[in-house]
């Protein structure tokens, strides 16, 4: 944390072992004194990729969910229930050899979404809530010739948040009682290891 100017922070927790956490840095980048503990909750949206991925795997080994899936076949009723869009709507024709499998290993080809675009967007309309469908259509004008992809599918690894924004709505089809917003993530960890991630929440907007 001294060396490269930023803060660290790590915790650890098996079925044997004691919980443990260490943390270096500041906490606030604007008051020296405030240091970083293990404790200290930070919002951070990519960290919910890992509890999402074990998600989709759970509904992968119940035999609810196939990884060669295509990934429109999952997205495109929510995305029409709740945006009268669709996968091919946003990414065109090619979308539709995208699969699960891709989503979760970042080869849909799919651009990631366009930070400057979403942090103009947040300072306009500061008292706004930026749901999913404002990323999708973010990324999906991005990238190799403005077409929403940085290759074609399955012809490159590139990072996208949108792959897991999609994840997160083929879960929403797979629990038709929530939307988007209600679902709770913790419900991936069994019931009887839940009192053990109590430093870890999920905003609702």
């Amino acid at each position: 944390a001294h060396k490269y100017n930023m803060s660290f922070q790590f915790g650890f927790v098996d079925a044997s072992t004691p919980a443990f956490g260490a943390a270096a840095g500041r906490m606030n980048a604007f008051n020296m004194a405030h240091t970083l503990q293990p404790s200290t909750l930070i919002p951070l949206g990519s960290v919910t990729k890992p509890w999402t991925a074990a998600r989709i795997m759970q509904a992968v080994e119940a035999g609810r969910l196939g990884l060669d899936d295509a990934a429109h076949e999952w997205v495109d009723p929510v995305l029409r229930r709740m945006w009268n869009s669709s996968l091919e709507a946003l990414w065109g024709k090619n979308s539709t050899i995208v699969t699960i499998r891709d989503l979760l290993g970042m080869t849909s080809g799919f651009a990631d979404y366009d930070d400057a675009h979403l942090e103009a967007l947040t300072l306009r309309y500061a008292g706004d809530d930026v749901g999913p469908f404002v990323y999708l259509t973010s990324a999906a004008r991005q990238g190799w010739l403005h077409k929403g992809y940085v290759c074609a599918p399955r012809t490159c690894a590139a990072y996208s948040g949108a792959n897991f924004v999609l994840l997160g709505l083929v879960l929403v089809n797979l629990d038709a009682s929530v939307e988007w917003q209600d679902m709770n993530q913790r419900d991936v960890i069994p019931t009887a290891l839940r009192h053990r991630y109590q430093h870890t929440s999920f905003l609702r907007l």
